[in-house]
């Protein structure tokens, strides 16, 4: 599999030779209003595309874990095939049809994208604690498992918008990835964590000894306070340093068997 990082939370997939898009945001930098109470005080997104819209015409569908604007933005709804495949959950499917896209498929479990390939829904993320996770709503997860009998990808798990919780310690047990997207970043909402931050990512790698794990959602929206730089100087101390990537926006990754 390929990984490229796009900004936040937009990344690409290349898994058994297709390519998927995750949450969208094409936004011009500064764009978009600064959220208040983040970490600084500038406008959204913090910095550019790290590359043109070339990739559009590659896609062979799209991921949205959530519908929040800094997830899927107005010029991305406008900008993407109104003919692309769509996987969300079925919470979020008439908004997106609402947007003008034709073919959007709702996976609350398990959806067979072909090639013996399934990507498999992790429910229940908690995207912030208490009233904060009531504000934020639903958030979903996906686990992409080849399942055919030779050249197997990774099993890959992103894990959304979602601080540590009993839903992702589930989701490692039961599919015991081999790579790992994790959405961190430390966003914070009225002064509280609504993503991961240092002491959700160090459960993830305990729980995942076998994993690789990818981190992004971060350096692009002024309500994350967890920088690359700090993740980085957390990671040089940990037994794990080595299985953790934080990739810059552009770079690509590729992992496991395939590339």
């Amino acid at each position: 599999m390929k990984f490229t990082q796009i900004r936040h939370g937009s990344h690409l997939i290349s898994y058994k030779d297709k390519t998927y898009l995750v949450d969208p945001v094409f936004a011009d930098q500064g764009s978009m209003s600064a959220l208040p109470m983040g970490r600084i005080k500038v406008k959204n997104p913090l910095v550019d595309m790290p590359f043109d819209m070339a990739f559009l015409q590659d896609l062979d569908g799209l991921i949205l874990t959530h519908l929040h604007f800094d997830h899927f933005d107005d010029l991305a709804k406008d900008m993407l095939d109104k003919n692309l495949a769509i996987y969300c959950h079925s919470a979020d499917k008439k908004k997106i049809q609402k947007a003008g896209f034709k073919k959007v498929v709702a996976i609350d479990d398990s959806f067979n994208l072909g090639q013996g390939v399934s990507l498999e829904t992790v429910n229940g993320g908690q995207h912030g604690s208490g009233l904060r996770k009531k504000m934020m709503g639903r958030t979903t997860g996906y686990v992409f498992k080849d399942k055919s009998s030779k050249n197997q990808e990774p099993t890959l798990y992103l894990t959304g918008d979602t601080l540590w919780c009993d839903s992702v310690k589930d989701a490692l047990r039961k599919h015991q990835p081999e790579v790992i997207i994790a959405f961190a970043g430390q966003a914070k909402l009225m002064g509280q964590a609504i993503t991961m931050g240092t002491e959700d990512l160090d459960q993830v790698a305990n729980h995942a000894p076998q994993a690789k794990i990818i981190v992004n959602h971060l350096d692009t929206w002024n309500h994350c306070y967890l920088t690359r730089s700090d993740l980085k100087a957390f990671l040089k101390s940990k037994t794990y340093k080595k299985r953790f990537f934080v990739p810059d926006d552009g770079e690509s990754l590729s992992l496991g068997d395939q590339s």
